[in-house]
């Protein structure tokens, strides 16, 4: 998450990170792809596999 925490932070300091449960979503027969840049990619992310994770307590 410190990535995502620095890059969010660019603009403010009010940041909320999305985490996606990959690992549920290959499961469930959702399909990933690699770009050239090092991204893991899909084409849909459903919300039931999204949780935020808070940056400021």
């Amino acid at each position: 998450m410190p990535t995502a925490l620095r890059v969010g932070r660019r603009r403010s300091d009010d940041v909320v990170v999305l985490a996606v449960a990959a690992g549920a979503m290959a499961a469930d027969g959702h399909v990933f792809h690699r770009s050239e840049n090092g991204v893991w990619l899909t084409s849909v992310v459903p919300s039931t596999h999204l949780s935020e994770k808070r940056t400021n307590p």
